[in-house]
């Protein structure tokens, strides 16, 4: 069961942070949001490959580090952006990993 504290304390993208985030994953060209609901689907599909039951949380969460990111250094050097979303999920995914470890029951460890 996903609960609140599975996921940073950090508030909700700023306005500023996630229209940093949809430039920078449209490269300079607007799409009109189609890029980043693209590539939310590819994290979720990512996830949910995983086994993992928030895949919709955890994609959200991804994309709400990046854009805090882009809001604090103003840019990412790596390219293309699919590559650093999916390197920010496999960061996701291993903490979300180690919650579940955490919160299994004494009878449940081997």
């Amino acid at each position: 069961m996903v609960t609140q504290d599975v996921f940073r304390d950090e508030p909700a993208l700023t306005e500023v942070a996630f229209n940093r985030l949809l430039e920078w994953l449209d490269n300079g060209v607007d799409s009109q949001g189609e890029t980043y609901v693209e590539m939310r689907r590819r994290l979720v599909a990512y996830f949910y490959r995983r086994n993992r039951r928030a895949a919709d949380d955890l994609a959200d969460e991804t994309l709400n580090r990046i854009g805090r990111t882009l809001q604090k250094d103003g840019a990412v050097a790596i390219t293309p952006p699919a590559r650093y979303c999916y390197t920010v999920a496999r960061f996701v995914l291993l903490e979300d990993f180690r919650r579940e470890h955490k919160q299994l029951p004494l009878d449940d460890k081997v």
